[in-house]
């Protein structure tokens, strides 16, 4: 189990991997071997406040249909908390809780995909998925950076937000790659409107 919430803010989970999938794809459809997969619900129920995940070798993708529903959770002290003695755990008199929106603070997420030294898959980058979405508070920070394609089906859903897409300069050996670009699919969205937060 891994745990980052707090009473306010969270600390910072950061993964790393040759090959990252978040998401279980579609049925039938396994991922490749060596690829480490994480199950979309540790961005809702970890209390993270902020997460970094990086592909270092083959790409990262979010599977189609994925949801990173990035509410926070919080811990919330239980009654009677005053009578617990200084250095007392924590964790035995808190729970965890979705505070309303005016009480919490958002949750970043930072995706990334750069290829090591060792190129395996040239065509590997950063893909979020068809139906996929990425979901956070207002005043979030969702960051999307590639060294290769950065492709977006799916949505990324931000009120009042910065989303940031970023091709980052690599050190290709082989020169000029046409394809190396920021492609976004005929379904994608990038939402980031106005929001009052009462």
């Amino acid at each position: 189990t891994v745990r980052g919430a707090a009473l306010y803010t969270g600390g910072t989970l950061s993964i790393t991997a040759d090959s990252v999938q978040i998401g279980p794809g579609q049925p039938g459809q396994p991922a490749s071997p060596g690829t480490l997969v994480i199950d979309p619900a540790i961005f809702r129920d970890a209390g993270f406040s902020r997460y970094k995940v990086s592909a270092v070798q083959s790409g990262l993708t979010v599977a189609d249909n994925t949801l990173i529903d990035l509410t926070p959770q919080n811990l919330v002290l239980d009654t009677g908390y005053q009578a617990r003695p200084t250095g007392a755990d924590l964790s035995q008199f808190s729970h965890l809780e979705t505070l309303p929106l005016f009480e919490r603070e958002p949750v970043n997420l930072s995706l990334t995909s750069v290829r090591g030294g060792k190129v395996i898959d040239r065509n590997a980058g950063l893909i979020i998925g068809s139906g996929a979405t990425i979901h956070a508070d207002p005043g979030a920070s969702v960051a999307l950076s590639s060294d290769r394609m950065l492709t977006v089906f799916g949505t990324i859903d931000a009120p009042a937000s910065n989303i940031d897409l970023t091709l980052q300069n690599g050190l290709d050996s082989d020169g000029f790659f046409p394809d190396k670009a920021i492609w976004l699919g005929s379904g994608a969205a990038l939402n980031a409107p106005g929001a009052v937060v009462l």
